[in-house]
């Protein structure tokens, strides 16, 4: 496990620092006699004008709006990339007539990053626990430090581009020597010098990991002979002061790398899991040192392909799957990302091909951040707060913060950073072009073709594919352990793992045939699980640990856990699975089998419900329900949905958005993208300066994203369950695997894997009829995740067979002059609301009156978020936003 960041400075980046100057010229790193291929300014390859093309390529970065006069160096021409915007090739597939292939991506407006106010900026303390604190000196070295609630892993890359190469050299010699120490590591004390004693500017420089304090006690030093270069070492440094800020994701080891010429460079902060030495330390290299990698997560089925790749001629040095990556790359190119099972986000350097490609898992169940500097740097990394070190200049983002961005697509709260879309890979090229390419997709089955399976041999499908997820999951060199709440998806899980530790199987590196699981117990009875989840534990016979939170323990936790996420939620949950992975973690467990995913694929939410009711299924006449028991049904649910509260907050009118009503027209008929945005967000509580952004409408930013197939595919050819059941996975790394997942597990140095997630039995889940997932049984009574139950009667007990759906939930009412009214006092007073600056402060003043009074849930919900915006900004450093008319 880890965290990534990099950074790529493309051709045209004018990339000056005001004390360290430009980054190396063509020139200074070889001469033209020395390195083939033209010069990027030759007929060959012209240097594009704003807004045109270069040869085919229709992707460059396109400045719309200069702020500042082009370079004027005599070496090479320079693409002006600062610009108030710039424009990147979205490769999803598209429908005649749909939106243009191109997404806007603001980014941040300032231009001005003076070595002063960059060294101010980057000497603010994080004082919360858990999140380290560091500051940056007067010659930009990083001085930092993680406090005892501050481990975890992360990855971390940056890369300068020289504007003028056109291949990337390589000294055989010095790349056979960089194979020898990953094959022997005792040359790299005597032979190989760190990274620091590479020069950018000389051809001979080479790239190789550099030891840390982790790993040496020795600093890194700077050759006699080959002294660095200014560039080199103010990369050095970001990447180190980047990798500190995410220190929490990899507490066993850290290492850098950067290429000889200084385009690219990579680091790593490692949480060792499987093959726990030396030679599972990353970035990883090829040995002719072409493909350099970084990986963060886990890819299963490493012994299948290995065997694969040894007999393709490929030899391994090391048992670690991540070096999976390095090899499946090399064999396959781009398609090498349908070969990995798993939950991963990584990096993969080609300098041979000059090509930076940036992915994540199908789920985005590890996270994948992405921007562009006002200098026209790329940055990547596994949690926005690694940007700091790299010289990001937070801004809130108030138009996604009014749409639901942060939420529903792949904006965040601060301007200019994107998340990654899961199952989509990010592919930069070293001349400046940026492509967001799908590699997988959800699909679902027409509603119109019969299914002739039986009942039987689909409960025998799932239950086979996931015994084998487990069993995935249970490979590790460290102890492994399950969560346990008082529902059927982490009992299942429990019971299979119990199941395959009587046949033979270790959860990781345990001796001991039984399981450990862990629950969290709060005060409020209602959210207390920990009875059922007891008898649970005694009926599988399982150790198990309870962990305790009152709502005190919420409250010293809530800043910690705020900066975990970096987003806000509308409830406590996340506070609570915060504190449980620390709990789990201090008990020397470092994975942790999960439950998460099951619902947005069997149909677990009783917002499904409408949507299964609304048409007949088809595929499966023989488990349909009764077309008038579903009718009679359908009403009642329909009828009990308009008296809810907000229900009609966010209109799905055509004539309200007629910019937008093919997109409305397409999704009407669904009742789920009604149900998920009501409660969110309210538009009131934003200042009356924040409608030039124009109407806030979290059903329109969540439909926004579906491209004209899937428009197409959710109105014609989806049972409307498995449209609603698409939908819902759309937002789910941006709630369920963000503030739930990883970003409140990692912040303890805890993987989490959820086999439910597993792309094996989600493909053959999707596939399922929709009667195969919801029923209505003889009584009346709705039974969600109809084949899961079945599926998993061998391994759980009858009370928890019958159990309906209890969702995992912290306690959602607090009692006026309790610990959590007091936290939302000190956090949402006037003074901070009006440094967030986008804030009606009238508005949520009355809110706060009625947060705490009965009836007041919807108040609550939007104070605490106006809670975690002030947190946020304080941690992040973020200016008060402005009126439109002021920037």
């Amino acid at each position: 496990m880890c965290g990534i960041c990099a950074i790529i400075t493309p051709y045209g980046a004018d990339l000056v620092d005001p004390e360290l100057g430009r980054a190396p010229e063509p020139d200074a790193v070889t001469s033209s006699s020395q390195r083939p291929g033209p010069h990027p300014t030759s007929a060959s390859h012209p240097i594009a004008e704003p807004n045109q093309a270069v040869g085919n390529d229709t992707h460059l970065l396109h400045p719309t709006t200069p702020t500042t006069p082009p370079s004027t160096s005599s070496s090479s021409t320079h693409l002006n990339l600062y610009a108030a915007s710039f424009r990147y090739k979205d490769a999803r597939p598209r429908t005649p007539g749909s939106e243009p292939p191109y997404t806007e991506i603001q980014r941040p407006r300032s231009i001005s990053r003076s070595r002063s106010r960059l060294d101010e900026h980057r000497s603010a303390r994080i004082k919360a626990d858990g999140a380290g604190e560091g500051v940056v000196n007067g010659n930009g070295e990083g001085i930092g430090k993680v406090n005892e609630e501050g481990n975890g892993n992360g990855t971390g890359g940056a890369g300068a581009r020289d504007p003028g190469e056109q291949s990337v050299w390589v000294d055989t010699a010095r790349a056979e020597q960089a194979a020898q120490e990953r094959k022997d590591p005792a040359v790299a004390s005597t032979a190989v010098p760190s990274a620091s004693s590479s020069s950018c500017t000389s051809p001979s420089g080479t790239p190789s990991s550099m030891p840390t304090q982790s790993e040496t006690a020795t600093p890194p030093t700077t050759s006699a002979t080959e002294p660095s270069s200014p560039y080199r070492i103010r990369l050095e440094n970001e990447l180190l002061q980047s990798l500190e800020t995410i220190a929490h994701r990899g507490p066993d080891g850290k290492g850098v790398w950067i290429g000889e010429d200084c385009r690219v460079a990579l680091g790593h902060v490692r949480l060792s899991i499987r093959d726990l030495s030396v030679a599972g330390r990353q970035p990883m290299h090829s040995d002719d040192d072409n493909v350099h990698i970084v990986v963060n997560g886990e890819i299963y089925m490493y012994e299948e392909l290995k065997a694969t790749l040894e007999s393709r001629g490929f030899t391994f040095h090391s048992h670690s799957d991540s070096e999976l990556v390095l090899y499946l790359y090399m064999e396959y190119g781009q398609d090498f990302l349908q070969h990995l099972r798993g939950e991963f986000s990584l990096i993969v350097y080609d300098s041979a091909k000059r090509v930076v490609i940036a992915a994540r898992d199908r789920y985005g169940i590890k996270p994948l951040f992405w921007t562009v500097t006002p200098e026209g740097r790329i940055l990547i990394g596994a949690e926005m707060k690694s940007f700091l070190g790299l010289g990001l200049v937070p801004e809130w983002d108030v138009k996604c913060l009014r749409d639901c961005g942060w939420l529903y697509d792949t904006r965040t709260i601060l301007r200019g950073v994107n998340r990654l879309r899961p199952g989509h890979m990010l592919v930069i090229g070293l001349d400046g072009t940026i492509e967001s390419k799908p590699y997988w997709e959800p699909s679902y089955p027409d509603k119109n073709v019969p299914d002739n399976r039986t009942f039987e041999e689909m409960v025998e499908g799932v239950r086979s594919r996931l015994i084998d997820s487990v069993a995935c999951r249970l490979r590790a060199d460290v102890p492994i352990g399950v969560y346990l709440s008082g529902g059927i998806d982490s009992s299942v899980v429990a019971g299979i793992v119990t199941h395959l530790l009587k046949n033979g199987l270790t959860a990781g590196s345990q001796d001991s045939r039984k399981l450990k699981c862990f629950t969290i117990e709060f005060d409020a009875g209602a959210h207390n699980e920990v009875a059922i989840a007891k008898r649970t534990a005694d009926f599988l016979g399982v150790d198990f640990k309870p962990m305790h939170a009152s709502e005190q323990m919420l409250v010293d936790n809530f800043e910690q856990a705020v900066w975990a996420i970096e987003q806000p939620a509308n409830d406590l949950n996340f506070v609570g699975k915060y504190m449980l992975s620390r709990f789990v973690s201090g008990q020397g467990y470092p994975v942790v089998l999960t439950g998460e995913g099951a619902d947005e694929h069997f149909a677990g939410y009783s917002l499904f419900l409408a949507d299964y009711l609304a048409e007949a299924d088809k595929t499966a006449p023989q488990m349909a329900i009764d077309d008038q028991v579903r009718e009679r049904h359908l009403t009642r649910v329909r009828d009990m949905a308009q008296d809810e509260p907000g229900r009609n907050a966010f209109v799905r009118n055509p004539v309200e958005f007629p910019g937008k009503s093919n997109v409305l027209r397409s999704i009407n008929h669904l009742e789920y993208p009604q149900i998920q945005s009501n409660g969110v967000s309210d538009m009131k509580v934003f200042a009356g300066w924040t409608e030039g952004y124009g109407q806030g409408n979290p059903i329109l930013t969540l439909v926004d994203q579906l491209d004209g197939v899937i428009r197409s595919k959710i109105r014609d050819s989806w049972h409307p369950l498995h449209s609603a059941l698409y939908m819902s996975l759309r937002p789910m790394d941006g709630i369920v695997l963000s503030s739930l997942g990883d970003r409140s597990e990692m912040g303890h140095s805890l993987e989490g894997r959820p086999p439910f997630l597993d792309p094996v039995v989600t493909d053959y889940v999707n596939h399922l009829p929709p009667s195969a997932k919801i029923t209505i049984d003889a009584k009346g009574m709705v039974k969600e995740k109809r084949v899961l139950r079945e599926a998993s009667r061998p391994f759980i007990s009858d009370e928890l067979y019958e159990r309906t759906k209890h969702p995992y939930s912290a306690p959602a009412n607090y009692p006026t002059g309790g610990a959590v009214h007091a936290l939302i006092l000190k956090h949402v007073t006037e003074a901070k609301l009006e440094a967030l600056g986008f804030v009606d402060i009238d508005y949520a003043k009355r809110l706060l009156k009625e947060a705490f009074q009965e009836g007041g849930m919807g108040a609550f919900r939007q104070v605490l978020m106006l809670a975690q915006y002030t947190i946020l900004q304080t941690a992040f450093g973020i200016k008060t936003a402005r009126p439109l008319q002021a920037l």
